[in-house]
């Protein structure tokens, strides 16, 4: 609509949706729990906040998580519940208080203060045992959580 007034039309009013928010972020969505991520990525992962805007792909932007917000890509994510809940799948990663960022429509969310971590190396096996403390010997460590697929490593 326009108004004219002594031959001046009025400027078109704009909206936008408000900023998005990021309260939560959880990997499992039911109980709201937390548990470390594998470094392998793959997981699921479920983000509560607000001013999602609607399940409609064209809507949600990227998703991404690090130290400061910014350093990962979250994958296949959706907004599974009109405006308050997005889900994704980890990629590979390391790192402990991964806080997260959300875009919608072009507007960024403020990094959150909900964060997650991905699980700590844990050697199971280190073989030989003993060596030379000259060094020079070949050691073979088994484990979890190594992070060997991430590309910031």
């Amino acid at each position: 609509w326009t108004v004219v007034i002594d031959g001046q039309s009025s400027v078109q009013p704009t909206t936008n949706y408000d900023q998005p928010k990021v309260t939560g972020v959880f990997t499992d969505r039911t109980s709201f729990t937390q548990v470390p991520l594998s470094t392998e990525g793959g997981q699921k992962i479920f983000i509560r906040g607000g001013d999602f805007g609607p399940t409609h792909p064209s809507f949600l932007g990227d998703v991404r998580y690090g130290p400061t917000g910014l350093e990962y890509f979250a994958e296949n994510c959706s907004i599974t519940e009109h405006s308050t809940w997005i889900q994704c799948i980890t990629t590979p990663g390391i790192g402990e208080s991964l806080y997260f960022t959300v875009n919608v429509l072009g507007q960024q969310s403020e990094i959150s203060t909900a964060k997650l971590s991905y699980a700590s190396p844990a050697i199971a096996l280190l073989a030989p045992s003993k060596g030379s403390t000259s060094g020079g010997q070949r050691m073979r460590l088994t484990g979890t959580d190594f992070a060997i697929r991430d590309r910031l490593v």
